[in-house]
């Protein structure tokens, strides 16, 4: 039995991950036990969860503290952090390249002549969040561009629609939001479009992160970064048994991401 540990289910991107997850456990011959966290519980969740005698964990969405980390190790219980990165605990975690994913969000704004380029942050403290910022601003300070405005819209739609109003109600509006993840971007896109009157992308050019299905819907065809869903799972999966077979260290991987531009960006101001 392998334990996975799930929060943020609204982000369609999870939902997609949690199945392709559990399908790739099962042709293992391993059945999954999942649980359903709220952001800020997960040490509460992970400790219910090993008391159904887990061989191993996968966290999705999730972090873990360094206290539950050595918990599990003692346990012999192999720990794997999908789409997050714990810097101070004995975890292994599979994650894409979020840094380069900012920065390659910040070419393309940069190449399209956009001036007022504002972050629609996700969990201030999650890893991904913060790496996709640091890339995007690293980029934009390169090229002596700043970032013009930031607004923090928790992974949720609605809190990204609050946000979405809040940096549009600003003396000097952005031309162009990226968003954390697609979710939000969803969330921007509509409140632009139905509840200010915005047009997008000729006004204010809108990107997220994840490429999740919707994102290719003609009603958003959303410019993204793509995660390489595939390879994500398969690495997860492979590093969780080789942790259970031959108790290798724990390690990280980190895999590319690509974007994927479609016309939610002005091509040229």
């Amino acid at each position: 039995m392998i334990g996975l540990l799930a929060a943020y289910l609204d982000n369609q991107f999870y939902p997609v991950v949690l199945e392709r997850m559990a399908l790739a456990l099962q042709s293992r011959g391993y059945q999954t036990l999942l649980f359903i966290g709220e952001p800020g519980d997960q040490d509460e969740q992970l400790q219910r969860l090993l008391a159904y005698q887990v061989d191993a964990v996968i966290m999705m969405s999730a972090t873990l503290s360094s206290e539950l980390a050595s918990q599990c190790r003692d346990a012999a219980i192999p720990v794997v952090l999908f789409n997050r990165q714990v810097l101070d605990t004995t975890s292994s975690s599979v994650m894409s390249d979020n840094v380069e994913g900012g920065r390659q969000v910040a070419r393309l704004l940069a190449r399209t002549g956009h001036e007022r380029m504002a972050f629609l942050a996700g969990a201030e403290d999650s890893s991904t969040n913060r790496d996709r910022e640091a890339g995007f601003v690293e980029q934009l300070t390169t090229w002596g561009l700043p970032l013009h405005d930031r607004a923090v819209g928790h992974y949720s739609g609605e809190r990204a629609r609050a946000a979405t109003h809040a940096l549009m109600d600003a003396k000097a509006p952005p031309d162009a939001i990226f968003a954390a993840n697609d979710h939000m971007a969803f969330s921007v896109m509509d409140v632009l479009r139905h509840e200010r009157g915005v047009r997008v992308p000729e006004d204010v050019s809108v990107i997220g992160f994840d490429d999740v299905p919707q994102a290719a819907w003609p009603a958003y065809d959303l410019t993204t970064v793509a995660q390489p869903t595939a390879d994500l799972i398969r690495s997860t999966v492979e590093l969780l048994f080789a942790q259970l077979d031959d108790a290798e260290a724990p390690a990280s991987v980190t895999l590319p991401v690509r974007l994927v531009e479609r016309s939610s960006v002005h091509p040229g101001r």
